[in-house]
């Protein structure tokens, strides 16, 4: 029976008991079939489902929200700075020397001297390899330190100190912004370092901030590739690659 008729039902009954009744039996059957028929509409109100309130919301089915990653990477503590400043400082031999135990003193590779800001300056590179007999071959195998440092009298800025290069060299290239003959402005220095291995090439620009006091260093390069195929001067099929020291 349709719920919606069940009061009507029931309110039809209570009308005619009250026209109609004329027997103790007649009134004793009305009220059987109106007990009936108010449990029957107790049942169905207790089996309809409660609607959620405001104070208690139904819980929702669809699933929550995935949260979005944070798109900037989280740096390596191995990754190189972004920049870096290179103070200068008082020049010692351990610059110089690798190894701890028994420390052997870096060749003196290649060094240029010129003048910056009428100073005296010369920027000095040394390698950490084996030296033939000979007196006048340096053997570069497939791994050693090297050095970079800029001298002016007894005030070093080192640029790279005993950092190892696999398969490969280094090589700089300096020049300098002129002042014009103006002396009340300064010279500004600039040293590009090109680190060429067997796993590409890495080039560094250092510039001399006056602010700073020192040279500022940032990376400017990086190749994508993950071996190089030729580097002029190098044959990683051929070790030890020798240098003429003359």
């Amino acid at each position: 029976m349709p719920k919606k008729l069940l009061p009507i039902l029931l309110s039809v009954c209570l009308f005619l008991s009250a026209c109609q009744i004329s027997s103790e039996d007649e009134i004793s059957a009305l009220q059987a079939q109106i007990e009936y028929l108010q449990s029957e509409l107790d049942e169905m109100r207790n089996a309809e489902p409660t609607a959620p309130t405001e104070e208690s919301p139904a819980p929702s089915k669809e699933p929550s929200p995935t949260p979005t990653p944070d798109p900037t990477p989280t740096p390596s503590p191995d990754d190189p700075p972004d920049r870096e400043v290179i103070s200068g400082v008082l020049f010692n031999d351990d610059m110089i020397m690798v190894g701890q135990n028994n420390p052997s003193e870096m060749y003196l590779y290649s060094q240029t001297p010129f003048k910056w800001n009428d100073t005296d300056t010369v920027i000095e590179m040394y390698v950490h390899a084996m030296k033939y007999p000979d007196e006048n071959l340096l053997g570069i195998d497939d791994s050693q330190p090297w050095s970079i440092l800029v001298r002016q009298g007894e005030t070093v800025y080192p640029l790279i100190s005993q950092e190892v290069v696999y398969l490969g060299e280094l090589k700089y290239n300096i020049w300098i912004d002129s002042n014009w003959g103006n002396p009340s402005l300064q010279e500004e220095l600039n040293i590009l370092v090109f680190w060429m291995t067997g796993s590409g090439t890495v080039i560094y620009e250092y510039t001399y901030d006056e602010l700073e006091q020192g040279f500022i260093k940032e990376q400017i390069y990086h190749s994508s590739g993950s071996s190089s195929i030729f580097s002029p001067g190098w044959s990683k099929g051929s070790f030890p690659y020798v240098f003429d020291l003359d």
